[in-house]
């Protein structure tokens, strides 16, 4: 048997090549699946459903048990077990690292190493430390963890290609399927478009190839070396001549998209003269990624609505309907840059495939407290206070209404800001304080401190749910350090718990009732994995054991693609626009990811190890191709695109600008700011509020004056929530400054002791007055104290009156500017009750607009969280 390397010169004509009576009748592996879906539309006939599949699918299948949990799993504990026991190294570079280790660990059995043929002496600080863990693992019982297990027969491996073929059939195409599969001459297989070699992918074609006539094929226009050369330079590592295409087809050059993929190819090949400049193609310039997601998010919301009303029209005639509503969309994305689904992933999870148990709130539930468990002190450490808000928003405590400990949490967090409560007990402490406090002896001034509000119900409620957690915590993890196979102890009992909740709770939607009981199977699967690791092995391997069990043919649909989706959809004759994203230098030159997990690195595989085995040297070679790869499919999708197209880039990334991928500068194309694109249409302002009935009739003066200052001030306080509460700790500071000042202004006893120089009383008082006050505000320290108390005795110099409510509701009512002009001037008049009657009531409230009037005093103003124009405006 043997290996077999071909090129094709243009996809669309596949079946013209010399080769293609030889493959016509074997198993057909592509890269991705799109390029699965592209070949079986263009060549519908030639590809039947049990014929083609991915790549991807027949690896999983000839290596099954290296992929599996319980190898992974085991794997981990192994590596824990090295870390934390036999290594005399300060590990804690690896601390955050781990996983990143496990893949180098893997990535070198996979690749076959050897200790010895490792130079130590080349290798940096990390990876010496890499080095001598796989060593640990290679000289003692370990090693057979990481053995790869390859002795397949004949038999084995066709009844592996043959599941893999079948994999994403739908049941009802099953039985057809299995009838073509069974008739395929399986001493052939074909593997289509491999750019990015894994060293499992390259282990599966050697294997292979031992016992068929495997097929490797790619794309490869001659006229277009640079371009292409990527390719060569991968394949021609593999013990196998190239046979290049006997009757190569250049693409057309129908439209500008051609013409442009072609000029580009020219550019880049050094035909520079011969390129076309000034295609009709333009460039759409975005802000930042948020920018860019968002008109992806608006042509995603429009398919939505599509889908909904073709979905009606089918029901309506009693017809079957399972599209997608990726297949209503006008637009198809690819991205240089993949991170913009991080973004869409927030809107629309269900999009991406099924969402992982451990992403919904009780998943994070379980890593949290994990990830604040004191292993040497058995008690939770909190050294975030968002994983405390994580607990509770998980729905794991009793709630009159979903959302409410997160809620009582939020108004209370800052409560718990500096310095921090390091455990349950101090929290509780902190609150017990509070309340003992609120209820002896209710202060006017401290209405205005959001956690003050709570009721007696609320507190009692948070209490509960502390002590709840830590309770909780403790049976999950009591003793987790020193019993033996305390993986299987923990997740006995998150088992446990899980059962418990589908039998007691009403309340679980179907859906996710449906993924527990696939958490609860999974976990019976994996009971008896005998692992015992550290805690922060548990939390890495979290993921692996609290999966859900998957759904056959539920898989990502991905709203925008990466670059490696572009060669299957050209075949697809769709009149969709495709639309080319992220195309700067940073994005199309950059290396999306590392090439290598850390700490491996180029240098290692190129200095520190010296190669003879080809599967080394094609892995090293297509991560350090990626990039070239970007840019071939850029101009492959150009080439063969059928209908319009978009090009877009990204501006900013940070605080630095991006500019244009160098051959699209050269060409010298328009390049459109994206609102430029936007500006003829009619966009409604829906910036302001307005209310249809009003809630009060009469208002006082306060109220005016946070309505003449700012519209949207004015509903928050006045409308809402009947007051000025102040929520942060930025405005709690000022607050206190402002009550102190006004208790020192106003007060008889402090003139005399100031006009009197008794500096000593003065400051004596002070100090009593502020530590009274502090104890509402336990975050305060003792450099908030000087500041404070240092504003209030500058203030006396002053020795003006002081109107309390205004200053208390304001914080600020003098602002200077730029020039030195106090810019609140005026803002604050002073009506009788008639004049503010007349200025503000029903009738002129029921025409206006409350829009946000912005200026320095948002500062200070306690909803500039909820407003947010301030930081649109200081933008």
């Amino acid at each position: 048997m043997s290996l077999k390397i071909y090129t094709f010169s243009n996809p669309n004509y596949l079946d013209q090549e010399d080769f293609w009576n030889e493959i016509k009748d074997a198993p057909y592996f592509c890269v991705t699946q799109t390029l699965v879906n592209g070949l079986s539309a263009r060549f519908s006939k030639d590809f039947p459903k049990g014929r083609i599949g991915t790549s991807q699918n027949l690896l999983n299948n000839l290596y099954e048990d290296w992929l599996s949990t319980s190898k992974i799993i085991k794997q981990h504990t192994d590596l824990d077990s090295i870390i934390t026991q036999e290594l005399s190294v300060d590990l804690d570079a690896f601390a955050f690292n781990r996983d990143d280790l496990f893949k180098s660990i893997r990535v070198m059995f996979e690749l076959g190493m050897e200790p010895t043929g490792i130079n130590k002496d080349l290798l940096s600080e990390e990876q010496r430390i890499l080095f001598d863990i796989f060593c640990c693992i290679c000289n003692s019982k370990r090693i057979n963890d990481f053995r790869i297990d390859e002795v397949l027969n004949d038999e084995e491996i066709t009844e592996a290609i043959e599941s893999a073929l079948l994999l994403n059939v739908p049941d009802r195409d099953l039985s057809d399927a299995k009838i073509v599969s069974s008739s395929l001459d399986y001493s052939k297989i074909v593997i289509h478009g491999i750019h990015q070699f894994s060293p499992l992918a390259l282990r599966m074609i050697e294997t292979l190839s031992e016992i068929c006539d495997v097929y490797l094929i790619f794309p490869y226009q001659d006229h277009l070396k640079n371009v292409y050369q990527t390719w060569l330079d991968i394949y021609s590592i593999f013990d196998s001549p190239i046979h290049f295409s006997e009757n190569p087809r250049k693409p057309s050059l129908i439209n500008d998209n051609h013409i442009l993929g072609d000029s580009i190819g020219k550019i880049l090949n050094g035909q520079m003269r011969q390129a076309t400049l000034n295609t009709n193609v333009e460039i759409i310039e975005f802000n930042n990624t948020t920018e860019f997601a968002n008109y992806v998010a608006e042509k995603f919301e429009k398919a939505i609505k599509v889908k909904e009303y073709a979905k009606k029209k089918s029901q309506s005639r009693g017809e079957a309907f399972n599209r997608s509503t990726l297949s209503y969309m006008d637009e198809q994305f690819y991205s240089a840059d993949f991170s913009v689904n991080d973004v869409l992933k927030v809107y629309y999870p269900d999009q991406f495939g099924e969402r992982h148990f451990l992403n919904y709130p009780l998943g994070h539930f379980f890593l949290a407290i994990a990830n604040m468990w004191d292993e040497e002190n058995q008690c939770l450490r909190i050294d975030d206070l968002n994983d405390i808000k994580e607990c509770l928003q998980s729905h794991f405590f009793s709630e009159d209404y979903y959302g409410e400990l997160c809620e009582i949490f939020t108004k209370s967090e800052v409560l718990f800001s500096s310095p921090m409560p390091t455990t349950i007990t101090k929290m509780i402490e902190r609150i017990d304080k509070l309340e003992k406090r609120i209820n002896k002896k209710r202060e006017d001034w401290i209405k205005k401190i959001e956690y003050c509000d709570l009721s007696a119900k609320e507190i009692a409620k948070l209490r509960q749910s502390l002590l709840e957690l830590e309770k909780i915590s403790e049976e999950f993890f009591q003793e987790f350090a020193s019993k033996p196979q305390n993986f299987k102890l923990f997740y006995k009992n998150v088992q446990g718990y899980l059962v418990s909740k589908l039998n007691n709770e009403d309340q679980i939607d179907d859906n996710f009732r449906d993924i527990i009981e696939r958490v609860v199977q999974r976990l019976e699967e994996v009971k008896d994995i005998t692992a015992s690791a550290s805690l922060r092995c548990l939390i890495n391997t979290m993921n692996l054991y609290l999966e859900q069990n998957p759904k056959k043919n539920v898989s990502a649909n991905w709203i925008v693609r990466n670059f490696e989706q572009i060669d299957g959809d050209i075949l697809l004759n769709s009149p969709k626009t495709l639309h080319f994203a992220c195309l700067s230098d940073e994005d199309i030159n950059a290396t999306q990811k590392r090439e290598f997990p850390w700490p491996l690195d180029e240098d290692f595989f190129e200095r520190a190890q010296k190669p003879i085995d080809w599967k080394y040297q094609c892995y090293v070679k297509s991560c350090k191709e990626y990039k070239n790869f970007r840019r071939y499919a850029l101009i492959y999708g150009l080439q063969y695109c059928r209908g319009k197209v978009k090009l877009s880039y990204i501006k900013k990334n940070g605080d630095h600008d991006r500019i244009l991928y160098y051959p699209l500068r050269l060409m010298k194309l328009t390049v459109k700011n994206f609102y430029d694109y936007i500006v003829d249409d009619e966009l409604k302002d829906v910036s302001s509020i307005n209310f249809d009935e009003q809630i009060q009739s009469n208002y006082s003066l306060i109220d005016y004056d946070r309505y003449h200052l700012c519209p949207f001030k004015f509903v928050q306080e006045t409308l809402v929530e009947g007051n000025t509460i102040y929520k942060d700790a930025f405005l709690l500071n000022k607050y206190v400054e402002i009550v102190l000042k006004g208790k020192v202004i106003n007060d008889e006893n402090y003139r005399i002791s100031f006009k009197n120089r008794d500096l000593e009383m003065f400051n004596k008082q002070l100090e009593k007055d502020y530590k009274r006050m502090q104890r509402y505000l336990p975050f305060l320290t003792e450099y908030n104290k000087f500041d404070i108390l240092y504003a209030v005795i500058n203030s006396m110099n002053y020795m003006k009156n002081f109107n309390n409510e205004l200053e208390q509701t304001f914080l600020r009512t003098a602002l200077k500017d730029e020039k030195g002009s106090n810019i609140l001037k005026n803002q604050f008049p002073q009506l009788n009750q008639d004049q503010v009657n007349e200025k503000l009531n029903d009738q002129i409230l029921a025409e206006v607009f409350y829009k946000p009037h912005v200026g320095k005093w948002c500062e200070f103003c306690a909803n500039k969280l909820v407003c947010v124009n301030y930081y649109k405006d200081q933008k």
